[in-house]
């Protein structure tokens, strides 16, 4: 209980210094409504081993500044306190012995619908102090992710006119959560997104998804589109290794599958 006291006091103070971070009082600028509350989904990479690998986080509604959530990691479930400020800055403190300790920004993406929120992080492990960067999407309500084609085809339109080809292939399905690979311009990613409730004027679902391998990152905001010709479309930002960031629109349809037959 004094450990959790504690813990609050400090996320509270802090809360309040990302606030007047961002330029305004701290009354005007914490998020006291329950935007940041619900699933996420994402992956870790640790500078100690270079491993790279999947994580989920869940975060409970709340009254004030400060969230209670769970995050999971291989051999680790860390139940953790986290203060959000207006400007998007946040600051995690884990509640249980792994130390757990992450600091970074979140951004609105899918039209305030979800967020895509980076973060460097310290925990420790039963295998020893582990530090590294977080990559997560936070999922959208109400979709059903089996409605996504499979495997999907297409290609991303660059800034200079330029086109890059771009490959999707789902891996899993939990509900409106996926996980995925996708091949951009030859570079592979492992991703995890989500799909919201089709929209239903349009029959549009709201697609999010951020990946993260050794070649970088890449990050999804766009829509599945139904019905005749159905078809996924969108931005994808990829940060490369080098430090280069590409912004690109772009289509894929379901691919052909072969099928078996005698010639």
């Amino acid at each position: 209980m004094k450990h959790s006291l504690r813990v609050a006091v400090v996320l509270a103070a802090c809360a309040s210094a990302l606030a007047v971070a961002g330029g305004a009082s701290a009354r005007q600028q914490i998020i006291i409504v329950n935007g940041y509350s619900g699933h996420y989904e994402g992956f870790y990479s640790s500078a100690v081993t270079g491993q790279i690998a999947p994580f989920t986080m869940d975060i409970a509604p709340s009254r004030t500044s400060i969230y209670s959530g769970v995050l999971l990691l291989p051999a680790v479930r860390e139940p953790f306190h986290v203060a959000i400020a207006r400007n998007g800055g946040f600051l995690a403190l884990g509640t249980g012995p792994s130390g757990f300790l992450a600091a970074g920004r979140t951004t609105p993406i899918a039209g305030g619908a979800s967020s895509l929120s980076t973060a460097g992080y310290l925990i420790r492990t039963p295998s020893g102090l582990d530090r590294g960067s977080l990559r997560f999407v936070q999922s959208l309500t109400g979709g059903d992710a089996s409605t996504l084609a499979p495997d999907a085809t297409g290609s991303c339109t660059l800034p200079d006119g330029s086109a890059v080809s771009i490959d999707f292939r789902m891996t899993g399905v939990n509900g409106g959560d996926f996980g995925a690979a996708v091949s951009f311009d030859g570079s592979s990613f492992p991703l995890v997104g989500s799909i919201g409730n089709p929209d239903l004027r349009t029959g549009d679902a709201q697609v999010v998804a951020t990946g993260v391998s050794a070649f970088g990152s890449i990050d999804f905001d766009g829509s599945w589109v139904g019905g005749a010709q159905p078809h996924m479309q969108g931005t994808a930002t990829v940060s490369l290794g080098d430090g280069s960031v590409r912004v690109a629109d772009c289509a894929l349809v379901p691919a052909v599958r072969p099928t078996g037959g005698t010639t």
